[in-house]
């Protein structure tokens, strides 16, 4: 890589409109391509973003650590654009992914994204892969594909070029429903104990 990396840089946005709260954004986390949707209280989409990010393994465990903290930041710049959330929605990491050479920065990305919005005071939750396929497609072991479609007939304005910002989507909308802004039924509502989630206000 270059002796100096570019800064994260995000895909523009839909366009901010004028909502009301609540606001409720979802994150589908990476290193390269950062999913960001924020939605309205009504499912209407108010940010989509797509952060993207440049690294190589051999750069020092410095670059890492600065590269991760540039990118949180413009990660949670972006799901802020609109102004402060009621909630953010984090897809929770695949520990089945340990032995991956980028583990250890995606979990310092985490870190790093959660941190930051603790010290907002911002509520978040994590939701497991499998639940978010549940609760958006029925099914623990959807494809993405599925994970789209479903997002695409809740959000029809959404552009969703990248599985990344349907994925964000897709969480920001089990927020919704943790929240009881956006109803379910029985066998989604049991898929969403299987989340992390804050307590309601």
């Amino acid at each position: 890589s270059s002796d100096t990396e570019p800064a994260p840089s995000c895909a523009p946005n839909l366009g901010l409109m004028s909502q009301s709260s609540p606001l409720i954004a979802g994150l589908d986390l990476s290193l390269t391509s950062t999913g960001v949707m924020v939605i309205s209280g009504g499912l209407q989409v108010v940010v989509e973003r797509l952060v993207t990010s440049r690294g190589s393994r051999s750069d020092s465990w410095e670059r890492r650590v600065e590269r991760v903290d540039r990118l949180a930041s413009t990660i949670v710049s972006s799901a802020l654009e609109a102004g402060d959330v009621d909630l953010v929605v984090v897809e929770a990491p695949s520990y089945g992914r340990a032995s991956d050479p980028g583990f250890y920065d995606r979990a310092m990305l985490t870190h790093a994204v959660l941190s930051t919005l603790g010290r907002r005071g911002t509520p978040w939750g994590m939701v497991p892969p499998s639940s978010l396929k549940a609760i958006m497609t029925g099914r623990g072991d959807a494809t993405k594909a599925l994970v789209t479609a479903a997002v695409s007939r809740i959000l029809p304005e959404a552009l969703l070029e990248r599985s990344d910002t349907a994925d964000a989507g897709g969480l920001a909308l089990v927020g919704a429903a943790h929240l009881g802004l956006w109803e379910v039924g029985p066998a989604r509502l049991k898929a969403l104990e299987g989340c992390d989630m804050p307590a309601k206000r």
